[in-house]
């Protein structure tokens, strides 16, 4: 069964990047635009600096260290000394904090123009909650980076689709496809999470 999944899985993968190589858009709301970029494939998309940056860079690791979250905390928490039910009630305070900052951290990296420095900021809260489980081993070091985590995303992810779709290449592709590229990553890097 599992060879099986895994021949599927690859088969998949590659009718999927046989169609996105071949996916082209044109600009056709400007022309004057659309006769200086010609048609935007998806390697030119996925190669552009920016956008290369921006996945290699942020998404794949912020993405694939919240995997810890799901995967690892409950794991490292029974270890350490929480039950289950105190592990299940933790995720409460992780989600105290994201909705909390939510709405007033997003709007003030918005209005202020500064998504890159709030994206920023988001990926070194991950680094500092990674640091206080590492270096502290202890129930209350993990609740202080689950806090950290629930924090930093409370920002970061509603940052990272927005900062993404306002990328010029965003617009020249197609905002549809660029989006179903975003969650190609997304999936992905959710999916590495384990293996990290």
């Amino acid at each position: 069964l599992f060879a099986l999944t895994a021949l599927a899985s690859v088969f998949l993968f590659f009718l999927v990047w046989k169609y996105l190589i071949h996916a082209t858009i044109r600009d056709e709301a400007d022309p004057s635009e659309a006769e200086q970029t010609g048609s935007f494939s998806f390697l030119q998309f996925l190669l552009s600096p920016n956008i290369l940056i921006f996945f290699v860079m942020l998404v794949i690791p912020v993405l694939t260290g919240s995997y810890f979250l799901i995967y690892l905390y409950p794991i490292i928490g029974t270890r350490w000394g929480l039950s289950e039910t105190y592990v299940g009630y933790s995720y409460l305070l992780n989600g105290f904090c994201v909705m909390a900052f939510s709405t007033m951290m997003t709007n003030l990296f918005t209005k202020i123009r500064k998504k890159r420095f709030g994206l920023t900021l988001s990926a070194l809260l991950y680094a500092a909650a990674f640091s206080v489980a590492a270096f502290f081993h202890s129930i209350p070091a993990l609740l202080v980076a689950l806090m950290i985590l629930g924090f930093s995303d409370s920002f970061g992810l509603p940052l990272q689709t927005s900062f993404y779709t306002d990328q010029k290449e965003v617009g020249l592709f197609g905002v549809d496809r660029a989006l179903g590229v975003y969650s190609l990553f997304e999936n992905t890097s959710q999916a590495l999470g384990p293996f990290v």
